[in-house]
């Protein structure tokens, strides 16, 4: 199904770039109409990715991009329309994600933070911002621990950032993950610029381009094998991509030259500048159509019947940094029912 209406329920989900929430049927199905007591679920997340740059979200002149993967997955789904964001920046839309809080109820409104506010500039722009935390609280009561204390094994692969940096505490064994990695992968920078460094057929390359023409992915292959170890039991995976946030750039040389052709300008020769505005860069087209080249192999590890798990119900599928309003009675979320904002897990 794949409609515009609005969806059921009073709770809010934040989206910073493209959210897939996806349920599997697993072994168990509850008595009201075969609906599956503890869906497996995955959430993906995508950095600061435009609305329209995902095919199916395209709705004035045609877009450039190729989303085949996400298209997929909406046609099965449920498309939202009605959005708006807690934040502009990542790392507060992060925590809004993960606590279900407006980024200013734990003083989290933007990225770094946690130091005394100074000036902009000290002899030409002296208004100063108020302070912000640095960081989400860290007994903050997270999407992932309410999982936990329903029953699931959670797992977190990609980008965190819900503290001044990457590394800083609390990372997401701190709030509720059973397992996580933070691999960069193929968003690690290409040196010494972006026109070098392409990935090849070569055994020997971390990057090693696939039979579809991607570059090896870690960020990826982290969430395939968190659902590979994990696929007897209910399951809440997170997956923040690291897509497509700066560096523009893609790997897969080919790729470039496909969008060069495609967008009708000559394969670019300065490494630093791109100057054509809008959806007219050929380096960040290729990383639209990234974040989800294993759609296949996620659906093998979890269709597999002998495996227990059966790829049977329909996705719930969202757009652009949004919140949206759905419900799941299932569990009971306590605080984020409280604030009537939990997560849809109708299963896929």
């Amino acid at each position: 199904m794949n409609n515009r209406s609005e969806p059921r329920g009073f709770a809010w989900i934040k989206l910073l770039g493209v959210i897939v929430i996806i349920a599997v049927c697993p072994m168990v199905a509850s008595a009201e109409g075969g609906r599956p007591a503890k869906p497996n679920v995955v959430l993906l997340l995508t950095d600061d990715l435009g609305w329209q740059d995902v095919k199916c979200y395209d709705i004035d002149a045609p877009s450039p991009f190729e989303t085949p993967h996400i298209d997929g997955l909406a046609k099965k789904g449920v498309m939202f329309w009605q959005a708006y964001a807690p934040a502009p920046t990542c790392a507060p839309s992060r925590c809004a994600i993960m606590s279900g809080n407006h980024p200013a109820l734990p003083q989290k409104t933007h990225v770094v933070g946690g130091a005394p506010p100074v000036p902009y500039n000290r002899k030409h722009f002296r208004m100063m911002p108020p302070w912000y935390s640095g960081r989400m609280p860290a007994n903050e009561l997270t999407l992932a621990r309410v999982m936990q204390q329903n029953g699931y094994v959670t797992g977190h692969s990609g980008k965190w950032h819900m503290a001044i940096d990457h590394h800083a505490f609390p990372q997401p064994e701190d709030q509720g993950f059973d397992w996580t990695r933070s691999s960069r992968g193929a968003r690690n920078p290409m040196g010494p610029h972006r026109l070098t460094g392409f990935a090849t057929q070569d055994s020997g390359d971390p990057y090693r381009l696939d039979k579809n023409g991607f570059p090896f992915h870690q960020n990826s292959e982290d969430a395939l094998t968190f659902l590979r170890e994990f696929k007897h039991k209910p399951f809440f995976l997170y997956y923040a991509t690291w897509l497509v946030h700066t560096p523009i750039h893609t790997r897969a040389r080919d790729r470039l030259e496909k969008y060069c052709k495609k967008l009708g300008v000559d394969f670019p020769t300065d490494p630093k500048t791109w100057m054509l505005e809008g959806q007219q860069n050929p380096y960040y087209n290729p990383d639209v159509k990234h974040p989800l080249p294993h759609k296949e192999k996620v659906c093998t590890i979890l269709s597999h019947k002998q495996k227990g798990l059966v790829w049977n119900s329909p996705i719930r599928r969202m757009g652009r940094k949004s919140y949206v309003q759905t419900s799941y009675p299932q569990l009971q979320l306590r605080r984020l029912y409280k604030y009537q904002r939990c997560v849809d897990m109708c299963s896929s």
